[in-house]
């Protein structure tokens, strides 16, 4: 099954091997989408198989999709499993927007990968 999307993928992590999940949008309350009624979870859409600008095809578990639901995805457990390793590591986040924002907490789980 192919996925259209109305508007490019700006997610660069999202590759083939990963799962799809759809929710539905049940409300937006203060510019923030709250998903599925009454706080139901997401449901498996299937393995995503490719990907293009503005499309994923997935292998379908049988759920579809319909317009207007949140497309989400998660990486496979069995593959990526290992949590970050070395001696350095280095992160740049950035907020562009103009708005007031808040960061409450960033964290790592770090395992030295050699003596």
């Amino acid at each position: 099954m192919i996925i259209n999307f109305s508007s490019a993928i700006d997610n660069s992590s999202v590759a083939v091997g990963d799962i799809a999940y759809a929710s539905s949008v049940s409300s937006i309350k203060n510019g923030l989408q709250y998903f599925g009624e009454g706080g139901a979870t997401p449901n498996r859409v299937g393995r995503i198989i490719s990907v293009g600008s503005n499309f994923i095809e997935v292998e379908s578990d049988s759920l579809s999709p319909v317009e207007g639901d949140f497309i989400m995805f998660s990486k496979d457990n069995s593959v990526n499993e290992a949590s970050l390793k070395g001696y350095y590591a280095s992160i740049t986040m950035k907020n562009e927007s103009t708005d007031r924002a808040e960061l409450f907490a960033v964290n790592a789980v770090v395992h030295e990968s050699s003596k």
